[in-house]
């Protein structure tokens, strides 16, 4: 979807900025029938199979998901694919799934929106799919989507936020009245700082809600017991992190499903220990990018077997902040490589990557950060490729997502200046001159010959 419409909708609608605002789950399309569609799922009595992408976005979506599907007493599983032995989403071993175990119904969380011809499988073979997703590329045409781009509410939401949104419709104010959906609120404000969505909007309002109640969550109370000391609130962002990257997130939910006080301990004590040995290997995976890496046309490409797909975000994203360089890491994930790409304004990743897109085999994410897969086969004309388009990336000239008039640039400039500090992401262009958004506000794009 056009992001000039999604800064469009801001100009045109600035109350959906603001965090004192109450959640509409009618500012988006199809929540009404995706409610609709879970009361005929259990009239029918059919199952229903729930997936979710491997991170705190997902596992926060996904809890939402059971605490939902609980309610309205359907017959459901969940499930959360490997990071470093399944393809991200949809892929055909959860399709295999779906036929081995007889389930009816397809709903996934945080992923999905890229799946286009997983999805059209599915539908051949006779199976119900509802996806509820936040990235950017992908199928914005598919008939059964909750996505934040479409609708009047505000476009640019964590899937957990999201979720949230879904969960107010049934359970209104309990979400931060009611202690049993502490925890649930919590990660699902963890989801804003993971995802690095912009804190404004919806997105404010849970964060808010989450901070007022780390405190009293039951993820604060046995940490502090177990560690003997109160966690931070990122802290348990760190943990869940690395533990899932260890396809640990199973632990996380877990931790929430069991309500015995000792068995709860066990789950975190496990949970804490994971997380220092995680670290200990992520430290290894960085030691060995240290030496299969080079920078060549203001790019740092990181290329091994040897790392674990699992830390390739974040090698990237230590590559990008000690060199200042768009930084992609290609690794090996089962049969296929898969990839990581970090950048930081002006220059956006996605938009880098969606010239040579044709080279992979499934692609997506947000503008400063994506992913992909890719054959081995492609990995060389992918380089050769972007060296090509990043001769010099001074004088990339990004497409703007807006084109204005000096006149309206002039009168619209202020708002688009508190949007630019928010966290939201765009280029306009006024007076043949380029200007990005950053957290400071709104810059020149300065572009220098080579």
């Amino acid at each position: 979807m056009e992001r000039s419409y999604l800064i469009q909708r801001l100009i045109e609608n600035p109350e959906i900025l603001s965090s004192e605002r109450v959640p509409l789950p009618s500012d988006y399309e199809n929540v009404e029938k995706f409610f609709e569609i879970l009361k005929e799922k259990k009239d029918l009595g059919e199952k229903v199979l729930v997936i979710a992408h491997e991170d705190i976005d997902g596992i926060s979506s996904l809890y939402g998901m059971e605490i939902l599907l609980k309610k309205f007493n359907l017959d459901f599983k969940t499930y959360l694919p490997s990071k470093e032995n399944e393809s991200y989403g949809i892929s055909y071993s959860v399709i295999d799934k779906i036929r081995k175990e007889n389930f009816d119904f397809l709903i996934t969380v945080d992923c999905g929106l890229s799946n286009k011809k997983e999805i059209k499988l599915l539908r051949e073979l006779g199976y119900d799919v509802f996806i509820i997703d936040h990235h950017s590329e992908g199928n914005f045409e598919e008939e059964n989507l909750i996505h934040p781009f479409k609708g009047r509410g505000f476009p640019f939401l964590s899937t957990g936020t999201l979720v949230f949104l879904i969960l107010y419709k049934e359970f209104g104010e309990n979400l931060w009245k009611n202690k049993k959906f502490y925890d649930f609120t919590y990660l699902s404000g963890l989801s804003v700082f993971s995802d690095k969505v912009p804190l404004c909007g919806l997105n404010e309002f849970v964060l808010n809600k989450a901070q007022v109640l780390f405190s009293e969550t039951e993820i604060y109370r046995v940490f502090n017991e177990v560690n003997m000391k109160p966690p931070l609130f990122k802290e348990i962002s760190k943990i869940v992190s690395m533990v899932s990257a260890d396809n640990g997130s199973h632990l996380i939910l877990e931790f929430l499903r069991e309500e015995n006080n000792k068995e709860r301990k066990k789950i975190m004590k496990e949970l804490i220990s994971r997380y220092i040995e995680e670290q200990g290997k992520f430290e290894e995976a960085l030691l060995i990018s240290k030496n299969s890496n080079y920078t060549e046309n203001n790019i740092t490409y990181i290329i091994s077997k040897s790392i674990s797909s699992k830390f390739a975000g974040w090698i990237a994203s230590r590559f990008l902040k000690d060199r200042g360089f768009p930084a992609i890491c290609i690794t090996k994930k089962g049969k296929e490589w898969a990839g990581e790409a970090r950048s930081k304004p002006p220059l956006s990743v996605l938009k880098i990557l969606k010239e040579v897109s044709y080279l992979f085999e499934e692609f997506g994410g947000h503008p400063f950060a994506c992913g992909f897969s890719i054959k081995e086969e492609n990995i060389h004309p992918l380089i050769e490729n972007l060296k090509r388009l990043s001769v010099d990336l001074n004088n990339f000239i990004p497409e703007p997502d807006l084109i204005m008039e000096e006149k309206e640039f002039s009168k619209k400039r202020n708002f688009l200046e508190k949007i630019a500090e928010k966290g939201i992401s765009f280029y306009v262009k006024s007076d043949e001159k380029i200007y990005y958004s950053t957290k400071t506000g709104l810059l020149p794009l300065t572009v220098r010959s080579a």
